[in-house]
């Protein structure tokens, strides 16, 4: 995923970073932390301006990419739309035990308490003055694994495929979670 980063390719990685989040959009996770490596040698104040006008571009060309098949606001708003499916996630199983309205709240909280863990763990990282790229990769794993497990609402067994990019840079336990989840996954898919 990550380019081998020098100065004169940074437009390219940026490139390939859109093109990534064009072709899925999980990847749009992942994008502020290889921004922050890229910019890992910057001053923090200028790390996270270059950040932030990275985060533009990038974004100006995911829609770039998708101009050609703009007809209408429903190419984006149908992205939502796949947020309402519950099949084979843990959502799914609590949709199925819960009042729906219950249900819901709980959705929501879940959704925002993911959303300000997600931001506090990128500021953490965005804001230190060090910054090693196994510990990037620890807290990718950690957030693919929450979004995967607790965000998702229709889940694929091949959805843990993602983790394992980053499987050797984790911890002992960490491995053999991944590994344990990857095996239980195939073997007793949720239904």
């Amino acid at each position: 995923m990550l380019l081998k980063i020098r100065k004169k390719n940074k437009i390219l990685t940026l490139l390939f970073l859109a093109i990534s989040v064009a072709i899925k959009f999980t990847t749009a996770l992942m994008v502020p932390f290889v921004l922050i490596y890229i910019y890992r040698n910057e001053k923090v104040f200028k790390r996270i301006i270059y950040c932030i006008l990275s985060g533009i571009s990038i974004i100006g060309f995911v829609i770039l990419m998708y101009m050609p098949y703009y007809r209408e606001m429903s190419i984006f708003t149908n992205m939502l739309v796949q947020g309402e499916k519950y099949c084979q996630s843990i959502l799914a199983i609590l949709i199925h035990i819960l009042d729906y309205n219950v249900f819901k709240n709980i959705n929501a909280i879940i959704i925002m308490e993911f959303i300000i863990y997600y931001i506090t763990v990128t500021f953490k990282i965005l804001l230190k003055e060090k910054i090693k790229l196994k510990e990037i990769f620890r807290e990718i794993n950690l957030i693919l694994i929450l979004f995967i497990f607790v965000v998702i609402t229709n889940f694929h067994e091949w959805y843990i495929i993602w983790l394992i990019p980053t499987l050797f840079l984790q911890r002992k336990y960490m491995r053999y979670f991944i590994v344990s989840l990857t095996i239980v996954s195939l073997i007793y898919p949720i239904n």
